[in-house]
């Protein structure tokens, strides 16, 4: 289970279905993914709608579990029930950061994502040589939103600031009241205002770019 192995994923799809030329929407691990799949397949992309940027770096890494008493990287190798009581910790802190409420999910289920999680996490989503910042100077010039919540505490602001700082052909779109939940209603709004946009005229609606707060 590797980074490259869902690229081939994608592609295989993408093969299937008889489509030459697709518009890539994902939004957190998805938007890295994208990244991932439009520096390797460019001549397949039409255009790039991406959520809540997650690069993928050490310090991004770092900054989410800063502060939490997760132990993340034996999740893998901890008995039974030490890493379902590790699982528990890390959605307790997931939700803290999102601001999300509610019971745990199903405890199989939840130590399942996190085990996965963690398996790419501890190598860096094989996106560390080079970095897949530095490689996104490559990216085709094709439309490419970027929509981020000022409240996000998940992926950084910071994040979208830098993507779009090597990749100026982006239009940077900052989401005011919004964290890192795609259901909050002016993330879903965006979502579907850039989706009715690129479908009317191929392009997205470009705005001027305001500094995160």
């Amino acid at each position: 289970n590797t980074t490259a192995l869902l690229l081939d994923d994608l592609q295989a799809l993408r093969r299937h279905l008889g489509i030459t030329r697709w518009l890539v929407v994902g939004g957190s691990w998805g938007a890295t993914l994208a990244l991932a799949y439009a520096l390797r397949e460019p001549d397949a992309v039409d255009a790039l709608l991406l959520r809540a940027l997650f690069l993928a770096r050490r310090v991004d890494i770092e900054a989410f579990f800063r502060g939490s008493n997760v132990d993340w990287q034996r999740i893998t190798t901890a008995s039974e029930e030490e890493a379902r009581a590790i699982a528990l910790d890390w959605w307790r802190h997931e939700s803290a950061l999102s601001g999300s409420s509610g019971s745990a999910p199903d405890a199989d289920a939840l130590l399942a994502r996190y085990r996965i999680q963690s398996h790419y996490l501890q190598h860096a989503c094989w996106l560390d040589d080079p970095p897949l910042l530095q490689r996104c100077t490559a990216l085709p010039h094709v439309p490419t939103l970027l929509l981020h919540g000022h409240e996000d505490r998940i992926c950084a602001p910071e994040a979208a600031q830098a993507l779009h700082a090597v990749a100026p052909h982006s239009t940077l779109r900052w989401i005011d009241g919004a964290g890192h939940d795609p259901a909050h209603p002016a993330m879903a709004a965006a979502m579907v205002d850039a989706l009715d946009s690129y479908a009317g005229q191929r392009s997205f609606m470009r705005e001027a770019i305001a500094q995160p707060r």
